[in-house]
């Protein structure tokens, strides 16, 4: 359930964080995560009107630094997956996203927003979702995605980048 051998950053903290992965121990599928950091509505809208017109199931909240996190359980191939980055390449530059942060510890009082979320989950047959993927954002956000796609769910432990005035590693 737990990956590792990561590669450091510079200039990161002594607080960690854990990430979700979107690829799984045992097999090819992967799940599509976007992060939106700043922008516009538009940008918003773009990204949610992916998710719909792919047919994904998926999931969205905020980040303390004033972005947006976009997580689906549903499993895609990595063709569909580089294909879905192309249409978004514009917005984030720094994605693809292969890890989340699924913990509100980076920026002060994340955690008074994290969870409030929005779901969407009437797309993706049941068979597409990942049944671990689902459990562990039912979990933490609430929502009531189905899924009975094997796989198992990868997270990671990682340092977060240093605050202002934070002394490095």
């Amino acid at each position: 359930m737990f990956g590792s051998g990561l590669i450091l950053k510079n200039n990161r903290s002594s607080r960690y964080t854990t990430g979700l992965v979107c690829t799984f121990a045992d097999n090819d599928y992967r799940c599509f995560f976007f992060e939106l950091d700043e922008g516009t509505r538009e940008f918003y809208q773009d990204v949610c009107n992916l998710y719909e017109l792919e047919g994904l199931d998926w999931i969205v909240h905020r980040t303390g630094g004033g972005g947006f996190h976009f997580i689906s359980p549903t499993m895609i191939t990595k063709e569909h997956w580089k294909a879905m980055h192309e249409e978004l390449k514009e917005i984030n530059k720094e994605c693809p996203m292969t890890t989340l942060r699924m913990e509100p510890n980076k920026y002060p009082n994340e955690d008074m927003f994290w969870y409030n979320s929005h779901v969407e989950c009437f797309n993706a047959e049941e068979r597409q979702n990942n049944l671990q993927m689902c459990q562990y954002l039912n979990k933490i956000f609430g929502s009531k995605f189905v899924g009975t796609g094997a796989g198992e769910m990868k997270t990671v432990r990682y340092p977060l980048p240093l605050r202002e005035g934070e002394i490095p590693l």
